[in-house]
């Protein structure tokens, strides 16, 4: 009996030093991960995790001083757009850091979604998508793009009965899903009745 009690004895302390090797908790993982992606180069970042090595260069600034100062033509205010869709839809705090953008949020709405009106330009309709990616995450980020007019321009356009081309439907599409999003994530009755 107590050759056996000592053999079990001794299977079970070797197990529990075997686990023992293997235990860890979340937060090793979540601290060797933050150390992990501070050491890589950007190269390797950017075979990994394409947005991540964006987010790190600042690609939301560049961006900014591009459509901001720049005024570029119609084809890179997309490809700029774009990038940004992307970024928003990757994760909640990305969005929440274009959202912080006001300067950004409010060039892409005055300058870019004109008046029908004004036939200065046609209004792009990706600037949309992008906020009904944004809107889709936060309440306060859909109260922000309605006090900078996100949503009285969607409306205007919505109403407005302009040359009917493939880019002005797709831009009142766009606005009809930012419109619905938007009314079902806010309690905003006043602008739904209009």
């Amino acid at each position: 009996n107590c050759v056996v009690n000592e053999k079990v004895s001794e299977e079970f302390e070797d197990i529990t030093a075997k686990v023992k090797l293997f235990e860890s908790s979340a937060e090793d993982f979540i601290d060797a991960d933050e150390r992990e992606k501070e050491s890589v180069n950007d190269f390797h970042m950017a075979e990994v995790n394409l947005v991540e090595c964006l987010m790190r260069t600042n690609i939301i600034e560049r961006i900014s001083y591009i459509l901001i100062t720049t005024k570029p033509d119609e084809k890179c205010l997309q490809y700029c757009v774009k990038i940004l869709i992307r970024i928003a839809r990757s994760r909640h705090e990305f969005a929440v850091r274009i959202n912080n953008k006001r300067n950004l949020l409010e060039c892409l709405i005055r300058q870019y979604l004109p008046a029908i009106e004004t036939n200065k330009q046609e209004p792009c309709y990706l600037i949309f998508k992008l906020f009904r990616i944004l809107a889709s995450y936060d309440v306060s980020i859909n109260k922000n793009l309605m006090s900078l007019g996100a949503v009285a321009k969607a409306k205007s356009y919505i109403c407005s009965q302009n040359d009917v081309n493939v880019n002005f439907l797709k831009l009142q599409i766009e606005c009809f899903r930012f419109l619905r999003l938007y009314y079902l994530t806010t309690d905003d009755e006043d602008s739904f009745n209009e």
